[in-house]
């Protein structure tokens, strides 16, 4: 069931990141670990989809992809939408899920492509997926072994790394974490729309980094 939607957007995908594979080395080993898979729709899985449940907040971050190089993903993306299984992270991926915050908690979800849960094919040890969070929340700082990449579909949004000074980032920018380095994000009033990966070392738990400035972040956020 939507073998050939699945796969555009996987395609959509890959070719995205060999156009930015120079601005950045994640971005290299994200495609390495692709390139591992046959990517072949008799060679995919299909799980029961599960609708998203920010539906309506999804279609407004998918019409603000902009054109140029992401023009393949935001053609392919709509038609995948109702075929895969979203998920929200309701603290199953912290070691202390009381950490992370209700508003990162109930405004967030995520749909993996590719991994040991993948909708289109399976890896036991690469994530690939689709991350989306609603307006106006703070994912807080956090970190965990695995290194990450980002490439947000739409923005700007903002980010901060090491606990440090924010910086807004557009769509398409390429966002690479490196293992163990905190980085929090947080959004305003467009809802984030990103592709994510985890090249390996996926069934590690991610770990809150204190900042003493959250509440105040939160506040001005919802005001």
């Amino acid at each position: 069931m939507g073998s050939g939607q699945k796969l555009k957007l996987v395609a959509a995908i890959k070719a995205y990141l060999e156009a930015v594979v120079d601005e950045s080395p994640g971005v290299g080993e994200v495609l390495s670990q692709i390139n591992t898979l046959t990517l072949d729709p008799g060679r995919m899985i299909h799980r029961r989809p599960v609708p998203p449940a920010h539906s309506k907040l999804l279609d407004v971050a998918i019409a603000g992809i902009p054109g140029g190089r992401l023009a393949g993903i935001a053609e392919a993306l709509p038609a995948v939408v109702d075929l895969v299984e979203w998920r929200m992270d309701r603290g199953r991926f912290y070691e202390d899920p009381r950490e992370i915050g209700d508003d990162y908690t109930n405004g967030n979800m995520n749909c993996e492509l590719i991994g040991p849960e993948g909708n289109a094919f399976h890896h036991p040890d690469f994530t690939l997926g689709l991350f989306f969070m609603v307006p106006r929340i703070l994912y807080r700082d956090h970190d965990h072994i695995p290194p990450e990449l980002y490439l947000p579909l739409n923005g700007p949004h903002g980010w901060r790394f090491d606990v440090g000074p924010w910086q807004d980032l557009p769509a398409g920018a390429v966002v690479w974490n490196e293992p163990e380095q905190p980085h929090a994000m947080r959004t305003y009033d467009m809802p984030f729309l990103a592709i994510y990966s985890w090249p390996h070392d996926v069934n590690n738990l991610c770990r809150v980094v204190q900042a003493g400035d959250w509440g105040k972040i939160e506040r001005e956020l919802l005001s």
